[in-house]
């Protein structure tokens, strides 16, 4: 679960069920619920709220645009499964 909870698109193995809730909360997350997969965005943000982000955008870019440069032609672990 852990290894393609950031896959991209919909996982289709074992576990198929805890993977995918897991993978789209994480992408609900990470794009602040701009995607959010039917979740009213009342409870979203209901969650920032009790849950704040404390920076959590500021480090995956950093460590995105960091991977990018260090390795151009090597893409996310993500974007190879």
């Amino acid at each position: 679960m852990i290894d393609m909870h950031h896959k991209i698109t919909s996982y289709k193995g074992p576990f198929r069920e805890n993977v995918e809730a897991f993978r789209k909360a994480d992408l609900v997350d990470l794009s602040m619920g701009k995607i959010s997969f039917g979740i009213k965005q009342q409870f979203i943000e209901e969650n920032y709220r009790r849950f704040p982000l404390r920076g959590f955008h500021f480090t995956i870019l950093s460590a995105f645009f960091r991977h990018i440069v260090k390795h151009p032609l090597n893409p996310l672990p993500m974007m190879k499964k």
